[in-house]
C-alpha cells in the first residue's frame, strides 16, 4: 500500500530526481554488462552485441531501480504497476491507436532514414546477431521495464508535483530523450504520450505495456521484413484518421472502478 507523504514533503520523483534515476539505471546497466563482456572475451564471443544480453541487463537494472524506489517510498512493485488486468473493451482501440500512429509516422521515418544515412540502422538492437533475442528484448522486456520506469514511477510523481497537463508531455519527452535515437524522436514522443495517457486512464501499466509491445512488435517486423518502397506522405493523415476513433473510444468508455490506494481518480 502506498504510504502517505509526510507534511511538506514533495511527491517523488520530480523531474531532476527522474534524471538521477535514469543515471542510476545506466550505471546499473554498466555494472552488469562489464562482467558479461569479460565472460564473452574469455569465450571469444561479443556478448554485448547480443540483444539477449541487453535484455538481461535491462531486467537487472530495472529490479535494482525498483528496490531503490521501494526503499525511498515504501511502495511495492505490484502496487506501483497497478491491477494486473487489460480490459477486453480496450484491446482493439489500443491496437488501432498504435497502428494509426505507426502509419502516420511512416513517411517521416522513411524521409529521415533516406536523408540521414548514418541514422539508418539506429535502434536495430543487435537484430542481425540474434532475431530471437531482439524479439525478447523489444516485445517482452522493454515494454515492461520502460512502463514501470517512465509511467509508474516518473509520470506518477510528475502528476502529483506538476499536474497532468505538464506531467504527461514532460514524461513523454524524457521517454523520447532516453532512447537517444534522433531518427525516432518524434515517434517515441508521440507513443510516450499515448502510453502515459493510458496509464492515467486506467491507473495501471498493463494497457500501456500492451500498446508498447504492439509498437515494438511492429518495429521487429520491420527489421525482419525491411520495406522496399518509400511510404507516401498521404499515410500521415490516414494514420491520424485511423487513430482518432480508437482514442475517442478509449476516452469515452469509463475506466475500471478499482484504483490503487492514494491515487487520484482516472482521466
Amino acid at each position: 500500500m502506498e504510504s502517505p507523504e509526510s507534511p511538506g514533503q514533495k511527491p517523488y520523483p520530480g523531474f531532476w530526481q527522474a534524471i538521477g534515476i535514469c543515471v542510476l539505471y545506466a550505471l546499473a546497466a554498466f555494472v552488469v554488462i562489464v562482467p558479461l563482456i569479460g565472460v564473452g572475451m574469455a569465450l571469444d564471443v561479443r556478448i554485448e552485441d547480443n540483444p539477449a544480453s541487453i535484455a538481461l541487463v535491462t531486467l537487472a537494472s530495472t529490479v535494482w531501480i525498483l528496490s531503490l524506489f521501494r526503499a525511498r517510498t515504501e511502495i511495492t512493485p505490484d502496487v506501483l504497476a497497478g491491477p494486473l488486468a487489460l480490459p477486453l473493451r480496450a484491446i482493439l482501440p489500443i491496437l488501432f491507436a498504435v497502428i494509426g500512429i505507426l502509419i502516420a509516422d511512416a513517411p517521416l521515418l522513411a524521409w529521415l532514414s533516406r536523408n540521414f544515412p548514418a541514422l539508418r540502422h539506429a535502434g536495430d538492437y543487435g537484430f542481425e546477431n540474434s532475431p530471437l533475442g531482439a524479439f525478447v528484448l523489444l516485445v517482452l522486456v522493454a515494454p515492461l521495464s520502460e512502463e514501470l520506469l517512465f509511467r509508474a514511477m516518473f509520470l506518477r510523481g510528475f502528476e502529483s508535483r506538476y499536474g497532468r497537463a505538464i506531467a504527461l508531455p514532460l514524461s513523454a519527452a524524457l521517454f523520447a530523450m532516453a532512447h537517444y535515437y534522433p531518427i525516432k524522436l518524434i515517434h517515441t514522443f508521440l507513443t510516450g504520450l499515448l502510453f502515459g495517457w493510458l496509464y492515467l486512464r486506467f491507473r495501471a501499466i498493463w494497457p500501456g505495456v500492451f500498446a508498447h509491445a504492439v509498437n515494438n512488435f511492429a518495429a521487429f517486423l520491420l527489421l525482419l521484413y525491411p520495406p522496399t518502397q518509400i511510404p507516401p506522405w498521404w499515410l500521415l493523415p490516414a494514420g491520424a484518421i485511423a487513430a482518432a476513433p480508437a482514442l475517442y473510444l478509449l476516452h469515452r468508455n469509463p475506466p475500471p472502478r478499482s484504483h490503487p490506494p492514494s491515487v487520484p481518480p482516472s482521466l
